[in-house]
């Protein structure tokens, strides 16, 4: 943000970047009108995951038990106000349902622990962070809270695929200092496309189990925007029902 705007600077922006920074005040000084956003190159949805003994084959599986079964089906989230439980409240609001949400302080190692001692029936996290209990066998993906389904892993199904509007989970967003003349941030882009597109870059996240997702510049900051005030919307809900503080 202090740098020179000359195109020499780069910044790699990821959810907490975007979020979680600018909604809880943590340094006065972070401002995101202080740069200017490239594109995002990457996404890492969050996930519905189930153990691969559950009787559950697809979402809609879970969601027709949990309408019928309200508050009974356990899922475990990571901390209360975090993605995994943005995700999982715009999922119920979403479906009509409602969850028995566990929380889970501390990221996957928890979760997984929950999902093979059947602690929970449902785990919410991203395919990656349960890639070897999937690779293994011992774990499925239900669904991505993505509009498009993640390379690595073209079984699972996306949130479009379902005709639900939910896009939760970390991303990468390429960012310079406000103030870079737009002939420096198009080459910038340009580069960085050509990168994306190649056979290289492409079989690398497929190996990591990261989505390839990109928004340019025309529409980065509109998207950046959006899903901002839609996941402060709630945080801020959360804080008003006692939920988590700020």
């Amino acid at each position: 943000m202090k740098a020179k705007p000359d195109g020499y600077t780069i910044g790699a922006l990821t959810y907490d970047s975007i979020i979680t920074v600018p909604w809880q005040g943590l340094l006065p000084s972070y401002k995101m009108d202080k740069l200017k956003l490239i594109a995002r190159v990457t996404s890492e949805p969050d996930a519905i995951i189930v153990d691969a003994d559950s009787p559950y084959t697809s979402i809609a599986d879970l969601i027709a038990d949990a309408k019928a079964n309200p508050d009974k089906v356990k899922v475990g989230i990571q901390n209360t106000g975090s993605r995994t439980h943005l995700a999982l409240l715009q999922l119920q609001a979403a479906t009509g349902t409602e969850f028995k949400l566990i929380a889970y302080p501390g990221g996957a190692a928890p979760q997984k622990e929950a999902i093979l001692n059947d602690e929970v029936d449902v785990v919410a996290t991203s395919l990656g962070d349960f890639s070897s209990l999937i690779q293994g066998g011992d774990a499925r993906g239900l669904m991505e809270c993505s509009g498009a389904r993640n390379p690595t892993y073209p079984d699972v199904t996306s949130a479009a695929d379902e005709d639900l509007e939910i896009r939760v989970g970390s991303f990468i967003v390429l960012a310079a200092p406000a103030g870079t003349p737009e002939n420096v941030v198009a080459k910038i882009e340009d580069a960085y496309q050509q990168v994306l597109e190649s056979d290289e870059f492409q079989t690398w996240v497929a190996n990591v189990g990261v989505t390839p997702d990109w928004i340019g510049t025309a529409e980065v900051s509109a998207w950046a925007d959006e899903t901002a005030a839609t996941l402060f919307e709630q945080m801020d809900d959360l804080v008003e029902r006692g939920v988590i503080s700020k």
